[in-house]
């Protein structure tokens, strides 16, 4: 079994993917299209498939601006936080994963973007040694999220090592 690629598709594999689309049809099983993709599974390939029908999908990997962030702001307090596909609609060249990674990571108001202090990293040290349940952990700290913990966690666990005290 081949191993899963990431990132953006190559202009061979967009041409593989426009391929299958053309012989099996957009209504096909996605594996089965995926199979024609080498690398590539079928999420990936319905995703790039539909993203590039309703995205600019060379502005896919392009960072957040200013006006991207209002956008995202806006259709947010218009369709809110689970109808992330009508609120990528808004935001030209982000999917809805990106714009809810970017809402709940960066621009939601309740999640809390300080830094880290050292109470809340000892503590969150202390619950990564029994479990790794990132929810669950982040559930001992309001405001954070899983993937803050994770992260915060991650890149203090060699120091901590070298502490001795993990």
């Amino acid at each position: 079994m081949q191993a899963k690629k990431t990132g953006r598709f190559s202009e061979k594999e967009r041409s593989q993917l426009e391929t299958a689309i053309e012989i099996f049809g957009e209504d096909a099983d996605w594996e089965l299209i995926a199979g024609q993709v080498p690398g590539r599974t079928a999420s990936q390939c319905r995703k790039n498939w539909k993203y590039s029908k309703t995205h600019h999908v060379h502005k896919l990997d392009e960072p957040w601006t200013d006006q991207d962030r209002e956008r995202l702001k806006s259709a947010v307090a218009r369709f809110g936080k689970k109808r992330w596909t009508l609120v990528s609609e808004f935001v030209v060249g982000k999917t809805p994963d990106q714009c809810r990674n970017e809402w709940r990571e960066k621009m939601d108001p309740v999640v809390d973007t300080s830094r880290w202090s050292g109470q809340e990293r000892d503590r969150l040290m202390e619950l990564g040694k029994r479990k790794i349940d990132w929810k669950e952990i982040a559930k001992e700290f309001k405001g954070r999220t899983a993937q803050q913990c994770r992260l915060q966690f991650d890149v203090h666990r060699a120091l901590y090592r070298l502490q001795g005290d993990y």
